[in-house]
């Protein structure tokens, strides 16, 4: 089933883009289906999409779901944008969207174990104030006695692909930290915190720039400072819309995977040809 990984995985698109076929595509197909060496790429593709969807709902569906029901279905790609695999402390966010608010959605597939899911809900609350939790119909016991009683959001993805909301998530902004907001930022994001609030910032060397502005950026309310971080969040997940006429072209099953690889032009161009190798 590990190939069905790499079959949606930006390794697969780099192969693409470089010659226009695909090795890990071809050998999936194989595997599944037989040799074949007249059908095109976008019919491979998407009849290994629907092996995941029947038999290994793995992470990768559970994003293209949400990304294609949520984010272009619920909402729209003019008022909305997202941000995947994002570092929190120790942990990271499977899916983050920015609509308004900021959500993170952390994904727990059938074959994911609930171990680590109380520290990660924990980092993610010390940056965002919305947490929903979208899980596999098995976990659903165990989610819904652990977190029906508190802030955290329940959803999950039915048999037939489509999420259903159990609870939604109620807003928490108690357990924000000034650490884990700076170090989720990058760089050009601090500074332009630090510029909002600072006439003019210290002159300093660039090994001691992180602790130097740390002791700012701890200066600014946190209330103040926590919607700060969310909006550089959202202009970084923003990035990845900038041709996003080219992405509704994009076939559905492929459409979160693309969106994170933030396309040039020219790049989709390549890739639709791809689709009819």
């Amino acid at each position: 089933m590990n190939i069905l990984n790499r079959v949606f995985s930006k390794s697969m698109i780099k192969e693409l883009l470089s010659s226009g076929r695909s090795e890990i595509i071809d050998n999936a197909y194989e595997i599944y289906f037989g040799k074949d060496n007249t059908t095109n790429n976008k019919t491979k593709i998407e009849s290994l999409y629907k092996i995941i969807e029947k038999h290994y709902r793995n992470e990768y569906l559970f994003k293209n779901i949400i990304f294609n029901k949520m984010l272009l279905g619920r909402h729209s790609l003019n008022t909305t944008s997202a941000l995947t695999e994002l570092w929190i402390n120790n942990s990271k966010a499977d899916f983050v969207m920015f609509n308004g608010k900021a959500t993170v959605y952390e994904i727990k597939t059938v074959l994911d174990n609930l171990d680590r899911l109380d520290n990660q809900i924990r980092d993610y609350y010390k940056v965002f104030d919305f947490v929903e939790i979208i899980v596999d119909e098995v976990h659903l016991p165990k989610i819904t006695e652990r977190y029906i009683q508190s802030n955290v959001g329940i959803s999950i993805l039915t048999k037939r692909n489509s999420i259903s909301s159990i609870k939604k998530p109620m807003q928490s902004a108690q357990n924000f930290s000034y650490e884990s907001l700076y170090k989720i930022l990058r760089k050009q994001e601090r500074k332009n915190i630090l510029n909002c609030f600072y006439s003019e910032l210290p002159s300093v060397t660039q090994f001691e720039e992180f602790e130097r502005y740390y002791l700012l950026f701890k200066e600014i309310p946190l209330l103040e400072v926590q919607k700060m971080v969310l909006m550089e969040l959202k202009r970084r997940g923003e990035k990845a819309k900038e041709n996003k006429d080219y992405l509704l072209e994009i076939p559905y099953e492929l459409k979160s995977l693309i969106y994170f690889c933030s396309f040039t032009p020219l790049q989709y161009r390549q890739f639709q040809n791809s689709m009819k190798e």
